[in-house]
C-alpha cells in the first residue's frame, strides 16, 4: 500500500468533510434568520436580500442552497420526498401500492409531529399569503405526486408513460396526505397526524 496516496485519500475525506459542514450550517443559518424574519415582520415583507444580510452572505450563496425565499420557508422538504420514496420502495413486496404509501408515510408523520410547529407556522403563513399558497400548489404537490408515481412505477417494475396505476395511486394518496395535513394543522394537533393519515387513507379504499 502507498502511504503517501492513503495520506493523501484521509486528507480528503477531512477537506470534504469540513466542505459538507460549512455548507450544513450555512443552509442552517438560513433558514433561521428566514424562518425568524418572516414571523417578525411577514413574508411579503422580507425579501432574499433581507435574508442574506442578516446572516452576512451573498444573494448568489443563497440561490445555492434555495430556488426562493419560499423554498427557505417549506425547509429541506426535497429530502423529506426523497426519503417517503425510498420507504416507500423499501416496503414488503407483498403490499399493494397503496398499502406501501400508507406505511411509508405513516412513518414519515413521525417527523412532521417532532417538527409540528414549523408546519403550523407554514400553514399559517399559506392561508394569509398568496405566494406560499401558490409555491405549495404549483411547486410541491405536483413534485410530490411525480416522485410517489416514479417510486411506485420503480417497485411495480412498470413505466408512469405506459401504465395507469402510479400516477393514479399517487395522486389520490397525496390528496389524502393534503386532507389530513389541513385537518392537522387546523386543530393543531389535536389528533395525531397518524391517526388522521390512517383514516383519509382507508377513506380511498382502492385496490
Amino acid at each position: 500500500m502507498n502511504t503517501h496516496q492513503t495520506d493523501e485519500g484521509t486528507l480528503s475525506q477531512v477537506v470534504a468533510g469540513r466542505r459538507d459542514r460549512k455548507k450544513a450550517a450555512t443552509r442552517k443559518a438560513i433558514e433561521a434568520a428566514a424562518s425568524e424574519m418572516y414571523a417578525q415582520q411577514g413574508f411579503r415583507e422580507t425579501s432574499v436580500l433581507d435574508i442574506t444580510e442578516a446572516v452576512d452572505v451573498s444573494e448568489r450563496t443563497f440561490y445555492r442552497y434555495f430556488t426562493s425565499k419560499e423554498d427557505v420557508l417549506f425547509g429541506p422538504w426535497r429530502q423529506d420526498l426523497e426519503l417517503a420514496v425510498d420507504l416507500i420502495e423499501s416496503r414488503p413486496a407483498n403490499e399493494e401500492p397503496l398499502e406501501a404509501m400508507k406505511g411509508a408515510l405513516l412513518a414519515m408523520a413521525e417527523h412532521f409531529e417532532q417538527n409540528r410547529q414549523r408546519y403550523f407556522f407554514i400553514a399559517q403563513l399559506a392561508s394569509s399569503s398568496p405566494d406560499v399558497a401558490a409555491y405549495q400548489g404549483q411547486v410541491i404537490i405536483p413534485t410530490v405526486v411525480e416522485a410517489f408515481a416514479e417510486g411506485l412505477a420503480r417497485r411495480l417494475g412498470v413505466s408512469v408513460t405506459t401504465d395507469l396505476r402510479p400516477y393514479v395511486f399517487a395522486g389520490v394518496a397525496a390528496a389524502a396526505v393534503n386532507a389530513a395535513m389541513v385537518n392537522w394543522v387546523a386543530t393543531h394537533g389535536e389528533r395525531p397526524l397518524q391517526d388522521l393519515l390512517i383514516e383519509a387513507i382507508d377513506l380511498l379504499d382502492i385496490r
